[in-house]
Order: C-alpha cells, then structure tokens, then sequence
C-alpha cells in the first residue's frame, strides 16, 4: 500500500510543518509518515485526508495484489446478495402469479354466478 500523502500535500502548497502541525504531531513524524517509515494511525489519515479535502481512500494506493484481495471477497460477497435477491424475485414472481389466477377464477366465479341470477 502506497500513501500519497505528499503529492496532495503538495498540490494544496502547504509544508510538512503546516501539515504536521494541522494534525499535532512534529515534523519529523510527518515526514516519517510521508515516507512510509512509521506506520499511521486511521484517525491521522482522516484527518490529513480532510485537510488535504480528499477522501481517505484517494490517499491509499493498493498495488494489484492488494487490489484483488480487496475485490476478491467484496464480489463473493456481491454474488451471494445477487443470488439472494434472484431467489427473493422467483419466489414474488410465483405469489404474484398464484395472486393473478385467483383473481381470474374470481372474476369467472363472478360471471357464472350473474348468468345464474
């Protein structure tokens, strides 16, 4: 995973010193969080991705690996939701045709009992 925390830093003109004291922590951490030497905290990473006024996720670059293991449970799991929900169609698609019938037998049961009357 690749933090481009200083090409946005960059791109917005502000220093390592006006970042680093934005989020309370020295300059020397910044950087070290700039090169990737200490790792980062969820919350400082929000927090710089909201005065950079960028989404988190903009910040992080996946390599392909990292990218296929996120992507690989997130379609399993879409598929399961798919199929779930092709079930729950089929199943309304059969109340729905039983419901028609019905109404049909009702409204035939209505015209023989007015040719009756």
């Amino acid at each position: 995973m690749l933090l481009k925390i200083k090409e946005f830093r960059k791109l917005k003109k502000l220093s390592q010193q006006n970042l680093a004291d934005k989020i309370d922590v020295s300059v020397r951490m910044f950087g070290e969080y700039e090169k990737q030497t200490t790792d980062i905290g969820l919350l400082k990473l929000q927090k710089i991705a909201e005065i950079l006024e960028i989404s988190i996720f903009e910040l992080i670059e996946l390599s392909d690996n990292e990218k296929q293991k996120v992507a690989t449970p997130l379609q399993s799991n879409c598929d399961e939701k798919i199929k779930e929900l092709e079930g729950r169609i089929e199943f309304y698609k059969e109340k729905i045709e039983f419901v028609e019938r019905k109404l049909e037998d009702c409204e035939t049961e209505k015209k023989r009992i007015k040719t009756i009357s």
